[in-house]
Parts: structure tokens; sequence; C-alpha cells
């Protein structure tokens, strides 16, 4: 018997009507065992809803890498949070919740960490502010124009995917007396409560749920009137400001696979497509547009703040790639042009940045909802799948949380109640509470807002107006705007007239000498060995390491890591130039920019850069001196800072062939991991879009297992005629495994698909789920980024039968019963075991069975002394996969009192493996069948 305790409360069921046992032929239980069954975790209280959502993953009991099951459908109870899943989905692991990374279920980073006081916080004091310059312009200075807003509803649309209509509203605020068609920024609020009841009491206080449409007397939350303090600011620029509302998006995406990304697309399109129409036709505009100057539709800027922000990026990619109308709520044509994004603590579960499309992604540092700040991944996303002349930056605010960038997710700003989302209010540089207040880094609500504000009309001015002078506050020039003085601020970027130098690959070879340790890591390690950041790797630490399918090994991302304790030696990394050339010409670039983390809090490191050139001409550059961001073990801190050294004076060395890039330690100590290196030139390039093909992963539905091995195609739609490579990480349910692979594009136009090996067998197993996740390569663009098809078992569920061996004894020996199976199973059958009341007494009691066995197999103790039935705790027994027997046994104890013959009974049922619903009480007594022994006075 395997010592385990059933796992009654998870969920699961191989079910179950049982009969009585017969009198002639040993009892049989049969085991029906439904196609689907549904996994529950329930928060210890009511969470809000917010743009990561909850995750559930299957963690194997075995230490393999846990594997995403898929968001779960929250209850109207705000605790209660299901998914459904493949039965059998759950077999040998455990589930656990999480939100972007962050342990929802326990643990630091744990929504329970700030109740149970397990917050951890550093002592150590942040790095000092570096020094930043002010750029020439400052976007967030007001324009010279007055303001004027109002509102717009239009008839609600029906979207794919969604069983309600979505409203249509937008709130304009526009320039008084602005000549011409003016820009058009598009903002797109994120996932939010979606309905309230006000209260008497007065704004704020009230309770928000997810309903849609708002039931009376609920109204709905105007999340879309939260960037007023943006949209007046651009307006006095001379832009036309539209915020949208997506309540009707954000009650219904739970149980879509993209977390609603292409349907918040759908969205902005279809308002997009309205612009259009009243521009060809102004008489048809609302009358409270009229007012309104027209605006120009090739000049867009779509933005977005959370799950919005993923919607805005899918938005432009689709507006360059058009999705398939199967999945798309709108199918007219694009009449209008994006030139660029702003993505506000967006999500990124797809990881499908427009590479063609600048953008702006901002990362707040103490984000408690998109914790792991996966937005980053827009912009690491976007090396080497195009021309690269786009820029993409990254933002990262110290001391902003999630919500406050949105004036109606700030308590006592918004008219229903909110909250702010970091969780931990005594940590070091994020909490909130007095004990912290000298060390704390928060911005205010007010404050944040600004900055939303000021980072929007900074891409405003350089994507839309071609201002040249707002780049530096954007391409990691450590410039900020003159508003924003004083705030913790830094940025990173890609694309521009940027010339790869390095970029760490498996393989390449690393030199070193002296103290200096160096070697290739993975960013994402995917529970193996070789990850690069401390904690065995984990990724969770990084934006820079979100991994794209939880579980796998990434293998197109690594880093170079490299320490030192001394300050001597150094490490020559290998040039990884243009298309994979092992020399690159910087002889057109003014600098080298790399992008390196160093520890959270560390102040001290310092090490020179050189090159050398393929005769071994070298030359020094400069010395840097990057200050670790601030952080706790609470914060997602291990981010990558743009650092550059001049090329004003290489030596002789020939800048058309350099060939290493040398770090030559100049601290004590120090450690550093270098994502990339470029070399790099000012200016803003146009951008030059190339004609990507389109990756869609389509869904091949359900295939029967068979008896023999058979391939399964899942179906992709490929639009265009690039040729590329797109990487592909299939998943299989059953075992956990993720297998990647580097599919060619052919660039043709035919139809593709990702073939799945099925070993089909004779034995049973429940249905499993093979899941195929898709990742743009070079040439390639991906929309719909999952898909995959469900193998569907067809061999009959064996039935399990009770044999007596020996049921009557003399005290001391051992009580027995065989398990039978018809037939060998795919999986372990399991078997729980209670003790009943027998029908005839005296009934055997705690001193009459082995102590030791008692306490092993039900968990409880001989004392207090007692009838079995009394017993706490039921026994698993299993028969394991590939067996066909099993035996139930208790060991009884021999004792020298003088007892007459004692009776015992064990009640036998199967145990809900993979979910209970329409099934009764496994544990009933009418279920199942009852193992009668007798005991014999020795």
């Amino acid at each position: 018997m395997r010592r385990s305790v059933v796992p009654l409360a998870v969920a699961a069921a191989l079910l179950l009507p049982f009969g009585s046992p017969a009198s002639a032929a040993p009892p049989v239980l049969t085991q029906p065992v439904p196609a689907r069954v549904t996994v529950t975790w329930t928060a210890p209280e009511a969470l809000p809803l917010t743009g990561a959502g909850v995750q559930l993953f299957a963690v194997p009991t075995d230490g393999r890498p846990a594997r995403l099951l898929g968001f779960a459908h929250r209850s109207d109870d705000g605790r209660t949070y299901s998914l459904s899943v493949p039965a059998g989905t759950m077999q040998g692991a455990r589930l656990e919740a999480r939100a972007a990374g962050r342990r929802l279920d326990g643990g630091p980073t744990s929504i329970t960490a700030a109740a149970t006081g397990t917050a951890r916080s550093s002592s150590s004091a942040p790095a000092p502010v570096e020094k930043a310059a002010y750029a020439d312009v400052d976007p967030g200075a007001p324009g010279k124009y007055a303001t004027r807003s109002v509102d717009y509803t239009l008839p609600s649309v029906t979207l794919p995917g969604l069983p309600h209509p979505v409203e249509m509203l937008g709130h304009v605020v526009a320039p008084k007396g602005a000549l011409g068609n003016r820009p058009l920024v598009l903002i797109l609020h994120g996932r939010h409560g979606t309905c309230y009841i006000p209260r008497a009491s007065g704004p704020g206080d009230s309770e928000v749920d997810a309903d849609w449409p708002c039931p009376a007397p609920e109204k709905a939350i105007p999340s879309y009137l939260g960037y007023l303090k943006a949209q007046k600011l651009l307006a006095s620029q001379g832009y036309v400001t539209v915020s949208i509302s997506a309540n009707g998006i954000n009650a219904q995406d739970g149980e879509l696979a993209d977390g609603g990304a292409q349907a918040r697309s759908s969205l902005l399109r279809l308002h997009l497509a309205q612009w259009a129409d009243w521009q060809a036709d102004p008489d048809s505009r609302p009358a409270g547009l009229a007012s309104v100057p027209p605006v120009n539709l090739q000049k867009v800027l779509l933005a977005g703040h959370s799950r919005g922000g993923e919607g805005a990026n899918r938005a432009a990619l689709d507006s360059l790639n058009p999705p398939p109308a199967d999945v798309d709520g709108y199918h007219g044509a694009v009449r209008w042009k994006v030139l660029g994004t702003y993505l506000l603590a967006p999500t990124a579960f797809g990881a499908d940045p427009a590479a063609d499309v600048p953008s702006v992604v901002v990362l707040p540092g103490c984000d408690g909802d998109v914790y792991d700040q996966q937005g980053q991944q827009y912009v690491d996303g976007s090396r080497a799948t195009s021309t690269g002349t786009a820029l993409h930056s990254a933002v990262r605010i110290t001391g902003a949380d999630h919500n406050f960038f949105n004036s109606e997710w700030t308590p006592g700003r918004s008219v229903a109640e909110s909250n702010d989302d970091w969780w931990l209010p005594k940590d070091t540089y994020c909490g909130t509470s007095k004990k912290v207040a000298k060390t704390s880094l928060r911005l205010s609500g007010t404050t944040q807002e600004q900055v939303g504000a000021v980072y929007l009309a900074t891409a405003a001015r350089l994507f839309v107006a071609g201002d040249d002078r707002a780049r530096p506050i954007l391409d990691g020039s450590k410039v900020i705007p003159k508003s924003l003085k004083g705030l913790r601020v830094s940025a990173s970027a890609l694309g521009l007239r940027r010339t790869s130098l390095a970029r760490p690959a498996k393989g390449l070879t690393i030199s070193r000498t002296g103290s200096v340790k160096a070697s290739v890591c993975y960013q994402v390690a995917g529970g193996g060995s070789g990850g690069c950041l401390p904690g065995g790797g984990d990724s969770s630490l990084s934006p820079n390491f979100v991994p794209f399918v939880y579980g796998a090994r990434d293998p197109d991302r690594f880093a170079l890591r490299a320490s030192w304790t001394k300050a001597s030696g150094r490490v020559l990394v290998p040039v990884t130039g243009a298309g994979g050339g092992t020399t690159a010409d910087l002889s057109h670039s003014s600098s080298v920019a790399l992008r390196v983390i160093v520890p959270p809090n560390s102040t001290s490191t310092s090490f020179d850069v050189a090159v050398r050139d393929s005769k071994g001409h070298r030359a020094v550059l400069g010395t840097l001196k990057p200050k670790g961001l601030p952080g706790t073990a609470n914060t997602v801190s291990y981010w990558a800072q743009e650092r550059r050294v001049p090329l004003a004076e290489p030596g002789k060395v020939d800048l058309t062939k350099v060939s290493r890039l040398e770090f030559v330690p100049r601290s004590k100590t120090g450690k550093l991991w270098l994502l990339d290196a470029w070399g790099r030139k000012a200016g803003t390039p146009a951008v030059r879009q190339a004609p990507l093909t389109r990756v869609d992963v389509g869904d091949a539905g359900k295939v029967a297992e068979g008896s023999t091995e058979h391939t399964v195609d899942v179906p992709v739609t490929l639009t265009g005629t690039t040729p590329g490579t797109v990487r592909v990480f299939v998943t299989d349910s059953a075992t956990g495994v993720v297998k990647a692979s580097l599919l060619q594009v052919a660039g043709d136009g035919a139809a593709g698909s990702v073939p799945w090996k099925v070993l089909g067998d004779d034995l049973f197993a429940p249905d499993g789920l093979i899941t195929v996740q898709a990742r743009a390569g070079a040439g390639t663009v991906v929309g719909g980024w999952s898909g995959g098809v469900t193998i569907t078992n067809d061999d009959p569920v064996p039935t399990l039968s009770f044999t007596p061996v020996k049921t009557t004894v003399t005290e001391g020996a051992t009580l027995r019963w065989k398990v039978a199976t018809s037939a060998p199973a795919a999986v372990d059958l399991q078997i729980g075991l209670q003790f009943v009341d027998p029908p005839q007494t005296p009934a055997m009691t705690t001193y009459d069975v082995s102590g030791t066995w008692l306490s092993d197999t039900f968990f409880d103790a001989q004392k207090p002394y007692r009838r079995l039935s009394k017993v706490d705790g039921t026994a698993a027994l299993f028969v394991a996969a590939g067996d066909t027997s099993v035996d139930v046994t208790v060991p009884t104890a021999k004792d020298p009192r003088v007892e007459g013959t004692e009776y015992l009974r064990l009640h036998a049922f199967v145990v809900p493996m993979y979910g209970n619903e329409g099934i009764d009480d496994p544990t009933d007594p009418a279920n199942g069948v009852m193992l009668d022994g007798t005991v014999v006075d020795g």
C-alpha cells in the first residue's frame, strides 16, 4: 500500500457507480472517466480583476518544471478560480496559482505574505540617482491650445469568442482652434472591475464586480476616463485624443487563450474605422463631435495600459499584417497608419511585438499586478525579426505601481473602489507603511499619472511629430524631460541606427584571464541547469528573462555572465555581426552601446570596455560604472540598463573589422550580465517596413489516440510571401515535456502545420492536450500564438475486482484482499480506504492493529483507545501504471489479553483523481465495496 494522503480536495476523478459486492463473484468497481475536469483554486480573500489575471499551473511532484494550464475563470465571489482541463492533466502534480510570475498561494511573493508578515526587505540603501541631462525639448510642457471634451456612444459590437456585445464608447479631448487635420491618439485602458454600486458615503466606497452588462443598480466603472491628464496635455499640443471603454471585454476575456488580445485589437480598429468613416462623411458624425478638428489617419498613435497595452500592440500588428477573418471582429480595409505605440505596464502573454512599428514600453518598478514586467519582451523580442530600424524603447519608472497611471484606479480619486496593487506595505522601497517612510521610493498617484502623461507625449513628439529632440529621452541616452526632475527613470532601447556587435549564443567561445569567471548562460533555463540569475537561474527576477513558455528551456535567449574578485584579468567576447558574421563594421558608429545588468543596489561595479580588430589591434574605449536598480527580495530589479562608450579614439583599430569585445575589471569585485552590444549612431531613420509573413497557430480539434504510432498536424495559417523562421514550442500535457524546434517558413503562401507523433497503444489513459505556441523569428510576425490538439482516449477503462485472500486470521497475522484490474492502464489507478463500523460486534480497536502501520498508512495514532471507525484520515492504495494487481493488507496486533472474536470493515472506493463534476461523494458508503475481516483471539 503506497503511503500518501488521498487528494480529495484537489480535483479529478475516475468515477463511479458502484454496487454492493455480489456473494458469488468478487465485487467490481467500474470507472467511467470524464473527458475534461475542472481544477479549482480558492484565494484567501477576494482578488480584484487584474491585468495579469490568475494563471493555474500543474507542478509535477517528481521535480520536473511547472507547466501552465491557462487563465483561470474568476467566479463572482472574486475568490474562486477554476479551469477546465483534459482529464489526467493533474496526474502526479499539484495545483499552483500565479500572476505574472508571482506566487499567489504561498511564499514571499504571495498575496498571503502581507497578512503573515513574511515580507522580505533589503537593509541596503538604494544606489544614488545617476545624473541625467535634460532633453532639448520637454514634452511634459503644455502646448498652446485650449481643450474641449466630448463623449460619443455607438451601437455595441459582437466580437469572436465573447457571448455579450461590447460597448463602443469614447471620450474625446481635442484642441480648440487647431487648423488642418490633426494627429489622432487612441487610448485603451486595461483589465479592471467593470461595475460598481455607488454608496451614499461618497466616491471610492463601493462594491466592485466583473459583470457585463452592468445590472441595475450597478453602474459601469469609467476606466476610460482615467487618462484625462494625458489627454489634456496632448490636446494642448494639437492632438485629437480618444480614450475608449472596454468593460465588455474585461468581463468576458477570462477564458480566452490569448487573454483577449485579439478582441482588444478588434475594438481599437473598429474605432479607427469609425473615425475613417466620419472623415469620409463629416455629416455622419455625432453632433457632439462637430467642434472636434478633423483627424489625420495617416498619423495615428495607439496607447494602452496593462492588457490594453497588449491590445494596442496587437492592433498595430494587425494593421500591418491583417489576421484571419474567423478570429477578428473587424473585417474592413485598413484606412489608417499606425506610426507608433505606447504600452503602459503591458501584459505580453504572446510576446509578439509589432517589429516595424516604433514603441515605448513603460515598466513600473513596483508593479504588483504585472509583477514580472513582461512588457520588456516587446523590446527584446524585436531583435533580428525585421529591419531593426524602428525604435523599441523600455522606460523603467522606479517607485511606480501598476494602477496609479489611471486616476480611476487610484484610491481617493476613483468613483469606484480601487486599490494600490503593490501588496507588501513594509517593503523597503515599494512599501507605503510608516515603518518604511524614510526609504520608500513610491510615487503618489498624481505624480505617477503625470509620468505616464509625459512619456505618452514624448512618444507622440518623436513617432508622430517627428521631433528628433525627443529621441534621447527614449533611446537610452540618460536624458529625461525637465518636467520629471528628480525622478528615478531609466531607459534602454533597440533599433534605430544600430549595428550588431555581440549577442551571446550557445556555443560561443568566451576567453577569460585572471580572477574573472565568464560563461554563456540560458536566460530561461526551464527548470534545468545553466540559468543566468541567482536562485537556480530564477527568471522571475528579471523582466528581460521572462519565459515565453513556462517550464521550457529557451534555445534562443542567452546572456553572458561574468564575475571577478580582483581588479585584474579580462573577458573577450567574439563578435556576432550582422548575418552571423565574425566581424562587425563600426566605421559609421559613434559609440558602442551595451545592455548590461548589475545586481540591485550595487554601487561599485566598474570595468573598461575595449575592442580588437581582426589583426589584434586593441583600443580601450572607456570605463563604465553602472549602478544597480533599487531592489529587495520582493522586487523584479535585475533589468538591463543601456550604457555607452564613445568610438572617438579607436587608435590603430580597424573599425571596419572589429572581431572582439573586451571587458577589463577595474573594481575589486563585480558581477554583470551582458544581453547584447551594438555599434550606435545618433538619429532617427525612417522606418523600413518589411513584408513579413504572418503566422497564426490553429486548433486541430480532437484526434483519437489509436493503437499505433501516427502523426497529427496542428494547422498553421501563413499570410505573406516572405521566407523566414518561427520558433515553436510543443507541450504534452500528459508528460509535461516541452519540445522546441525552429521551423522554416517557405514564403510561398501555402498553409503550414506543426506535426506531432502520437504513440498510440491499447492502455487506458485520460485525454491529453498537445499545445503549440509560436514566437516570431527572422522574416515573420506572429499573431495567434497558441493552438493545439486534444488526443482522446479510445481504450476501455479497466475495472477493479476485489477478491478475499485471507479474511479470517488469528491476532498477529495479516488480513489480505487482492485488487485486480481487467487490464493494465497507462496511469495509476487509485483506491481510497476508510474504516467503518462492521455489522457484527465487537468492532476492532486501534490497539488491535499494528501501531506503526496505522501511523504510516492512515496518519493516525493508536492512542487514544477507540474503535477503528473513529480513525481520522484516508489511506491511498495505488495500482501502479502497467500493473494489474495490488494487495490490501491490514496487519493485526497480538496481545496477552483474553478476547473474543473481533470484526473489521474497510470501505474501498475510487478516489477522485481527475475531477468530480456530476459525481456523488465517493466516500458515501453507497459507493464502493465493503471489505470485511474477522480476527480470532490467539
